[in-house]
């Protein structure tokens, strides 16, 4: 029996105010998120003036487009994340979707999650769930609760601690520690 390869990463739109990430399969996701990623930073996809729903949307039908061609059956369960900005300053908006892929049943399942008006994390998956929880819980006790600041330093600090990192190794969750270093432009070049 072959050795089954999950990961989890991040992909930042370069031409829109929309973040992914993906979580299950660690070949075919990543990829056609790349591929996408690049269609848009090489402008043959522009989604500047659409709206948060509009790029999910095309988003995901260059994703189902892509996916629903895989033919191995050595490829595992997929979720995906998607965060979007609506609009701009004061007034923007945060939409929030998760969309899973089991392929072979060749099915996607997608859902909005219904998100506060604050920052925090609005929905931890996987192995490390306990870990980055605990972190947050702590968070809520300083000052800077509610802020993106505090949100983003307990998945952080989650991260850097070693039951974080052992409980996403552990469970097949997290490959090779450089996995973490995957950010930005590098994330599909």
């Amino acid at each position: 029996m072959g050795r089954t390869y999950r990961a989890l990463g991040t992909f930042v739109s370069p031409g829109s105010a929309d973040v992914f990430g993906y979580c299950g399969d660690a070949h075919f996701m990543p990829m056609a998120l790349s591929q996408v990623m690049n269609l848009i930073a090489c402008g043959v996809m522009d989604l500047t003036a659409a709206t948060a729903e509009e790029r999910h949307t095309t988003m995901l039908a260059q994703l189902k487009n892509s996916l629903d061609r895989i033919s191995t059956k050595h490829v595992l369960d997929m979720t995906l994340f998607h965060g979007a900005r609506e609009d701009d300053g004061m007034e923007c908006k945060f939409r929030l979707w998760r969309s899973t892929y089991k392929p072979k049943l060749k099915r996607w399942h997608g859902e909005e999650l219904a998100i506060e008006d604050r920052s925090y994390l609005a929905r931890v998956d996987g192995a490390g769930k306990p870990t980055v929880e605990k972190f947050e819980a702590k968070a809520s006790e300083k000052p800077a609760s509610g802020t993106s600041r505090a949100a983003i330093n307990a998945f952080c600090e989650s991260l850097d601690s070693a039951a974080g990192l052992l409980n996403l190794w552990a469970f097949g969750e997290l490959d090779q520690p450089d996995n973490l270093d995957f950010t930005g432009r590098d994330a599909f070049t």
